[in-house]
C-alpha cells in the first residue's frame, strides 16, 4: 500500500553547500585522488574525482570481476571508523591505500569521507597479477596501472589527511555542511525506497511527496541529471546488493524479487546493462568474500 511521504520517517540528512562539490573536485583534481561521502547508511551521497575512475581500478573490477567486493570492503570501512570515531587508513585488497573519516555534528557521526585508489607501496600485489594472468592477461599491463596511480609517503598522507579534515571541519564551521529536513529529491528518493518492492508511478510518487509529476520530472533531471524511471532502477539495484551481502545464501531470483522484479531473464538483462556484469557473477563474489563455497551455498539455500 502506498502511504504518504510524511507518514514515513523523516529523517535529517547532510546538506552540501553546492561549492563543497567543486571544492572536493578540486581536492582530487590537486592529489589525484577519489573522494565519496557515504551516509550513515552507507549509501553513496557524492563523488568527486576529475576522471570516471582509476584505469587500475576499473580493469580489476572488471576484468576479475571484483567490484562488489571493493563496495564491501568500503562498508567494512565505514563501520569500522564508526566504532573508533577516529580517521584510519588501510590497504585495500587491490594493494591501494584509503582512508576514511568520520564527519561529526553535535557529537554524531552523519557522513563518513572516503580518500583513495593512491598507493603507498611500488609493486601491485602478487595475488592480483596472478589472478590477472589467468584470464590470459599480460601482467605488465596491470603494473603499469598501478604504478600510475600516486605515490604517497606517510608524510604525505598525513599532510593531506590533516589539510582535508581541517577542510571539513571549516565547512562545517560556516554551515557549508549542516543538517536539514530532506528536499524533494531526497523525499522522492526515500519513498522509492521504501516501496522498493512495488511498481510505483511518478503518478503516485508526486501525489506523496505533495508535488506535481512534472515537478519531480524536472527536479531529477537538474539535480540528479536522471530521469524517474532510471533513478527507480539505481534505487533497486543498489537494495538488491545489500540483500545478497547481508543474506549470499539467497538465489538472485528471490532477491530480485524482494526489490520488484518477478522476471529474473528480464533482471538479468537489466542488471548486465547497467553494472556491466551478470547477478550470478556479484553473488559469487559476495559468497567468495565471504568464503562459501558453492556446496555450502546450495546447502543454505534449501535448508
Amino acid at each position: 500500500m502506498i502511504r504518504k511521504y510524511d507518514e514515513m520517517q523523516d529523517d535529517l540528512r547532510l546538506y552540501f553547500n553546492p561549492m563543497v562539490k567543486r571544492l572536493v573536485e578540486s581536492f582530487s583534481y590537486c592529489f589525484d585522488v577519489k573522494i565519496t561521502f557515504y551516509s550513515p547508511r552507507l549509501d553513496e551521497w557524492m563523488v568527486g574525482y576529475h576522471t570516471d575512475a582509476s584505469d587500475y581500478c576499473s580493469m580489476v573490477q572488471k576484468k576479475l570481476k571484483i567490484r562488489y567486493r571493493c563496495l564491501y570492503q568500503d562498508r567494512q570501512a565505514c563501520k569500522r571508523c564508526s566504532a573508533l570515531r577516529r580517521q584510519f587508513s588501510y590497504h585495500c585488497h587491490g594493494g591501494l591505500t584509503e582512508a576514511v573519516l568520520p564527519i561529526e555534528l553535535d557529537g554524531n557521526i552523519v557522513a563518513y569521507a572516503m580518500i583513495g585508489q593512491f598507493r603507498m607501496t611500488n609493486e601491485a600485489p602478487k595475488a592480483m597479477l596472478e589472478a590477472w594472468r589467468a584470464t590470459d592477461s599480460d601482467p605488465e599491463e596491470l603494473g603499469k596501472a598501478f604504478l600510475d596511480r600516486p605515490y604517497f609517503s606517510d608524510e604525505r598522507l598525513s599532510k593531506m589527511l590533516y589539510i582535508f579534515s581541517a577542510t571539513l571541519q571549516f565547512l562545517i564551521s560556516t554551515q557549508n555542511m549542516k543538517l536539514r529536513k530532506a528536499e524533494l529529491v531526497e523525499q522522492v528518493m526515500a519513498f522509492v525506497e521504501a516501496h522498493i518492492d512495488e511498481p510505483v508511478s511518478i503518478g503516485e510518487v508526486a501525489s506523496a511527496v505533495g508535488k506535481s509529476p512534472s515537478t519531480v520530472t524536472h527536479t531529477l533531471k537538474d539535480k540528479m541529471g536522471v530521469s524517474f524511471k532510471e533513478m527507480v532502477i539505481t534505487q533497486k539495484l543498489m537494495r538488491f546488493e545489500r540483500i545478497l551481502l547481508a543474506d549470499p545464501a539467497l538465489s538472485i531470483g528471490q532477491a530480485a524479487h524482494m526489490v520488484g522484479y518477478d522476471d529474473a531473464l528480464y533482471f538479468s538483462r537489466l542488471y548486465h546493462t547497467k553494472r556491466g556484469g551478470t547477478p550470478s557473477d556479484y553473488l559469487e563474489t559476495v559468497r567468495r568474500t565471504k568464503n562459501i563455497s558453492p556446496s555450502e551455498a546450495e546447502k543454505m539455500m534449501h535448508s
